[in-house]
């Protein structure tokens, strides 16, 4: 079994199969196809998605290989200022379930501590993560909590450099820079995220 991590502004995953004996049959979620083939799932959901990829050999004998994409979700209505606990409280499952990490997973988010964009939330039960969910906070592109100018010359960078460069926002970072929620980062962002940090 493979695990495959999708950030969730994407969209569209291919899976591309390549039998290593081409006398050997393979069924992609119960479909056969010839290799090699690339199998698309799209529009991709958040959640699991499973592909099970059924190999058969001449001689009858098969292996079975299974793809889970998890396509993160995000918790955006999340406001500047709110800590870990303000945040448990706020969601469904009960806190002791609940475990907030920051967003390279090096360490646990005590419930007095800022949130920020990129924190992830995870759903421990027994020990074993069974969900999680990544917090954005609109305007907060650079991940430290607040909304701030240097927000709005990331929200900048990455309308003027593209999303194929350096300064490229992805994932809960894109969302928390698409201000006005058109699913795009323009120049009315970085003025929406300018605007608030005058007025606040």
């Amino acid at each position: 079994s493979y695990i495959v991590n999708i950030d969730s502004d994407v969209n569209k995953v291919d899976l591309t199969s390549v039998l290593e004996d081409n006398k050997s049959n393979m069924k992609i979620n119960g479909t056969t196809y010839t290799s090699p083939h690339t199998y698309t799932i799209s529009p991709l959901e958040v959640g699991n998605t499973e592909v099970v990829i059924l190999v058969t050999a001449e001689d009858g004998t098969f292996l079975t290989y299974k793809v889970t994409f998890m396509k993160k979700a995000n918790i955006s209505e999340v406001k500047v200022n709110t800590t870990a606990l303000e945040l448990k409280d706020q969601l469904d499952n009960p806190n002791e379930y609940l475990e907030i990490v920051n967003s390279d997973e090096t360490s646990v988010i005590s419930d007095s501590d800022i949130v920020a964009t990129g924190y992830i939330v995870k759903l421990m039960i027994n020990g074993e993560e069974k969900d999680r969910k990544t917090i954005v906070i609109k305007g907060d592109v650079n991940g430290d909590g607040v909304i701030d100018i240097s927000d709005s010359i990331g929200i900048l960078g990455h309308y003027l450099n593209g999303e194929n460069s350096s300064k490229a926002l992805t994932g809960a970072y894109f969302v928390a820079g698409d201000m006005v929620e058109d699913s795009e980062i323009d120049i009315s962002d970085a003025i929406s995220a300018l605007q608030y940090y005058l007025k606040n």
